[in-house]
């Protein structure tokens, strides 16, 4: 295999759209909190690979342990599943993230370094027993969406600013929704491979998905939070909040209408699109 696509099968692993979006949502929070941004200071430098590194290490742990579930699910776009990356490349990935990221979060600051200590411990916990759970797992995986934004204010101010904490729960409930839908797409293999007891396993995909529904309603209407801080909302930055709100709606109301795999696996993408979207207006909105 060549290099190009060497390197694009890791970064499938790892999900570095995933690693992306958070490093970002810590920016977003740091930049409420100082009204400026100085990037190449080493605060934020630390400050952004942080969540980058432990996102990079869990997502590659995650598909290390779920190799067997994967292949019952046909979820051949997994590296490990199409032989694209080696077992042995996943672990280092899992060891090296993991580490790292915890190192430089010591630099930061006590608090900084207690999150991510404790969001590894969570995170190795989520991959080998909660992700089984109802809600426990998909709750562990919000919670992950959410801490960024309380990471980034905190490595650079002590208190928490209302706004930052409005985003940590926009970012919790467009998760719940999302990963609720995962369970229920990934529902067959997980319980065939490590018999599950995840949500849709327990209550059944259509019960599941209406759960989702009332967590992405209840993320459009969260997204009001954010122009109540600081300023007047300005029209290009609520285009933009407008646009994700706009396809979590739409997702949400094929959720309750269709419920094939295929539906599943295009609402889980099209979400994620959704909340970067999003979070690009939140960003322009503190600007």
């Amino acid at each position: 295999m060549k290099f190009p696509e060497k390197l694009h099968a890791f970064l499938r692993l790892i999900r570095v759209e995933h690693g992306i979006m958070l490093a970002l949502a810590v920016l977003i929070s740091e930049f409420i909190v100082l009204r400026r941004v100085y990037l190449f200071s080493p605060v934020i430098i630390l400050s952004l690979l942080v969540p980058f590194l432990h996102e990079m290490a869990s997502f590659a742990l995650n598909d290390f342990l779920d190799i067997k579930a994967d292949k019952l699910n046909k979820r051949t776009d997994k590296p490990l599943v199409g032989g694209k990356i080696s077992k042995q490349t996943a672990i280092y990935t899992v060891i090296f993230g993991y580490a790292l990221s915890i190192l430089l979060a010591y630099f930061l600051n006590p608090v900084c370094f207690a999150i991510a200590l404790g969001f590894a411990a969570l995170s190795i916990m989520y991959n080998y027993w909660l992700k089984d759970l109802p809600l426990l797992g998909n709750a562990y995986i919000s919670a992950s969406m959410a801490i960024p934004f309380i990471f980034g204010n905190l490595a650079v101010f002590p208190t928490l600013h209302p706004a930052v904490v409005s985003l940590s729960l926009i970012a919790f409930l467009g998760g719940m929704g999302r990963e609720i839908i995962k369970s229920a797409e990934d529902a067959f293999g997980d319980r065939k491979a490590r018999n599950s007891k995840t949500l849709p396993l327990v209550i059944g995909t259509e019960n599941s998905l209406k759960i989702a529904s009332l967590f992405y309603f209840a993320f459009i209407l969260s997204t009001l939070l954010i122009f109540s801080f600081d300023k007047k909302p300005t029209l290009i930055p609520m285009l933009f909040v407008l646009a994700a709100d706009t396809a979590v709606l739409g997702i949400a109301l094929c959720l309750l209408r269709s419920r094939t795999h295929h539906n599943l696996s295009m609402a889980r993408k099209l979400s994620l699109i959704a909340f970067i979207i999003g979070l690009v207006g939140v960003f322009l909105a503190c600007l």
